[in-house]
């Protein structure tokens, strides 16, 4: 008796638990979403504690008593108390049943999974209930939305029965038969080179009611003959080129691509209801892992989808100039997540063993970051970049290509510097930050006339006195190495460059009437004029970590000033010969920025204090290879850059802008490890599901385009175009004033032939 009481006593515990976690899974599906959440964990741990209390409140009961005590009964007794144990037991299994039907409904492995074969090589996954529950697709919201009620009113003036089934299915979906709690998917299968199909499965709850919502479906046209065939197993129907099956528990729809797949399309159907369990997709472990990651859509890839569309050839040929690439069996994997507040793409590559090895041995994203290199930036930021790389092994990948030691070669050649010495230098960390906007003074170029040397015949050299009379003006250009017109020769241009390389000037040339450089031609008007603007300007910089400072010293002996000026600790220089920029560098560090506050704090270490290693983002920069950050706050941005906008839009394209600028917050992009990566969109409302909120602002515009199209005055435009008028002025009548400009009567002069 003790061990039947210790055994009821157990299956009551796994029922009563059974029954909340169900409870609190269910509320979490409807009202959190798909996945795991915090409820679900929350219940979890108190049902262990209730459930105990549970059963010990049941043991305490008279119930409990009459059924388990070991005192003597009567015959009469004995017989009652084994119908109550009885009805225990049966209650209880009940129960348990109820929770494992429960269980499989919401979460046991989807019955539509059993027609997709294990050689697909791609597959989409569609988390309908996901999708439904965090869109709000099925609330009273979502129904009144202006565009859903348009789509509607257009679907009834097109095809009332067609309306009409759309809204019995939106009111109560399970008029479809379908299961929309369990995943849609959608896959591809290549049975041999002339014979593709796409397929779509679905899991039914009621094989009746597809088959009827199949056939009202297929009664909205007329011209479609649909005639259901019946097997042992399942049913199907073929209609053009495509074909349908289903069975109690499932149903998939083939799409043949060709006449060749049309013709085939009766056997595909044959062999994907019939699939045995070794040849399923479920029998891949590589599937299995994608789909146990599965969010609200996601995509798996078999890389041998790109051998059967033809594209094996192109690929491993792009890849060979660095490796030999294997195509066949490796996997992409892509998951997109509306969450509460952002969006995610993540994307996933898994190689096969020897591809994988291969990565192993060019690790190019063999680094550490190095987070000293956000303190030369300030914090606030509105884009940021960065990466942390192995310089040496992309050299050495690059130096397997002929290209690239050839390449090599004219470098040394024109620089005299080695190339591989320049990536040993480099230790592979790279930060780029736009971090504000300033009014600045920068030059640019106007029109006005000038020396295009592309243009010009170099002639050769004569006396400087034949150029005759030269102004101070004209003293100074060529002193600055310029080339001028010739005051006595206006077909001719000259520069004094070969005395200024024997460190001579203007005036030595002039004292010996030394022989200078004479050009036939190139004197022309075009953007040669320099003016001084004052305007706003990005504020950027650059900073990236090195081996030493020996090869910059060396490009600056050799530059010799001629584009770079000496400042306090740091160079300066011009972008563009236009906006001004600096650069500085020490042993370890060089940073190029056009914002002088920021190049000044370089020698410094940087901003001690509010950097951007001290910014929301300094995390996710300093954890991953490669990482970017947009900022798409519309309310943080420069005063200037939101000037700008403005001043470029018309009043709808404003309104348009701000629906925009109402919702979106930044976008950021992510590798997570070697293969894989992140996208993500966030939102700046982070009290509503992505989905709802986009799906909400789709209807927003919507109302905006058809509140802007409702005033659009036509009549109004109708009127004040002057249609004679433009008849009057075009000379239409006189144009084709046919009989006057042929004269058909003279010409072929019909009366009297």
């Amino acid at each position: 008796m003790k061990l039947l009481r210790y055994l009821v006593n157990t299956i009551m515990f796994i029922v009563l638990y059974g029954v909340q976690t169900i409870i609190a899974a269910v509320y979490s599906l409807k009202y959190i979403g798909a996945g795991p959440s915090w409820l679900i964990g929350i219940v979890a741990i108190i049902a262990l504690f209730t459930s105990y209390k549970l059963v010990k409140l049941i043991n305490k009961s008279n119930l409990w008593a009459s059924l388990f005590d070991d005192k003597e009964f009567s015959v009469k007794e004995k017989k009652l108390n084994t119908i109550k144990l009885v009805g225990l037991i049966l209650l209880t299994i009940g129960v348990l049943f109820a929770v494992f039907q429960g269980y499989k409904f919401f979460w046991g492995s989807p019955e539509n999974l059993k027609v997709i074969p294990k050689e697909t090589t791609f597959v989409a996954v569609i988390d309908m209930y996901s999708i439904i529950t965090k869109g709000n697709l099925d609330g009273d919201e979502f129904k009144q939305m202006k565009l859903l009620k348009d789509l509607k009113k257009e679907l009834k003036s097109e095809n009332k029965k067609a309306s009409n089934l759309f809204n019995d299915v939106m009111e109560d979906p399970l008029l479809a038969g379908i299961n929309f709690v369990k995943p849609m998917f959608i896959y591809g299968i290549t049975e041999a080179k002339n014979e593709k199909y796409i397929c779509l499965s679905l899991e039914l709850s009621s094989k009746k009611k597809f088959a009827e919502f199949l056939e009202t479906v297929v009664e909205l046209d007329d011209d479609v003959d649909f005639d259901i065939e019946e097997e042992e197993k399942y049913s199907y129907a073929l209609v053009e080129n495509l074909g349908v099956a289903w069975d109690g528990s499932k149903a998939v729809f083939v799409i043949a691509t060709d006449e060749k797949s049309k013709n085939s399309l009766e056997d595909q159907i044959t062999t994907l209801m019939e699939l045995k369990k070794e040849d399923q997709i479920t029998e891949d472990d590589e599937f299995n892992k994608f789909y146990e990651n599965k969010k609200d859509i996601s995509l798996w890839v078999k890389t041998n989808l790109f051998e059967d569309i033809g594209f094996r050839e192109v690929i491993e040929a792009a890849a060979a100039e660095f490796y030999e690439f294997d195509l066949s069996d490796n996997y992409l994997s892509y998951f997109l997540d509306f969450g509460d507040g952002y969006i995610s793409l993540k994307s996933q590559f898994t190689p096969n063993e020897k591809n994988q090895k291969i990565m192993d041995e060019n690790n190019i994203f063999d680094n550490t970051f190095n987070s000293k290199l956000l303190n030369y930036f300030p914090k606030q930021n509105f884009a940021v970049a960065s990466t942390s790389i192995n310089p040496m092994v992309i050299f050495n990948m690059l130096n397997k290509t002929p290209e690239f030691k050839e390449a090599q070669n004219e470098f040394q050649q024109e620089t005299g510097f080695e190339l591989k010495k320049h990536f040993e230098n480099i230790k592979g960390n790279v930060v780029y930050s736009f971090f504000g906007v300033e009014n600045m003074e920068y030059t640019s170029m106007g029109y006005g006339y000038g020396f295009n040397e592309n243009n010009a015949l170099l002639d050769q050299t004569y006396a400087i006195s034949v150029a005759g009379y030269l102004s101070d003006e004209d003293k100074e250009l060529l002193n600055q190495g310029k080339t001028i017109q010739a005051p006595n020769y206006p077909n001719y241009c000259i520069n004094i460059k070969n005395i200024l390389a024997e460190g001579g000037d203007v005036e030595t040339a002039l004292s010996a009437d030394r022989q200078i450089i004479w050009y036939s031609g190139g004197w022309e008007y075009g953007k040669f004029v320099k003016t001084t603007e004052n305007g706003p300007v990005p504020l950027m910089g650059l900073a990236f970590d090195i081996n030493g400072s020996k090869i910059i010293k060396q490009y600056l002996a050799l530059d010799g000033g001629a584009t770079t000026t000496k400042k306090d600790g740091y160079y300066e220089f011009e972008i563009f010969g236009q906006y001004p920029a600096y650069f500085a560098f020490d042993e370890s560090a060089c940073f190029i920025t056009n914002d002088e506050k920021s190049i000044k704090k370089f020698k410094t270490g940087g901003y001690s204090s509010d950097n951007l290693g001290s910014s929301d983002i300094s995390s996710n920069v300093s954890s991953s290879n490669s990482y970017a950050f947009l900022n798409l706050n519309y309310d943080e941005w420069p005063k200037e850059f939101k000037t700008l906008i403005k001043d470029s839009q018309n009043k709808e394209e404003q309104k348009m802008f701000s629906i925009w600028t109402d919702f979106a917050k930044s976008i950021e992009l992510k590798q997570i490890d070697k293969t894989s990566g992140e996208m993500r969109f966030n939102l700046k409302d982070t009290d509503n599901n992505s989905l709802y909120t986009i799906i909400s602002i789709i209807d927003k515009i919507y109302k905006k385009l058809f509140q802007a199209a409702a005033e659009y005055d036509y009549e109004a435009v109708a009127e004040e175009y002057d249609y004679e008028a433009d008849a009057e002025e075009y000379g239409y009548e006189e144009e084709y004033g046919y009989e006057e400009e042929y004269g058909y009567e003279e010409e072929y002069g019909y009366e009297e032939e």
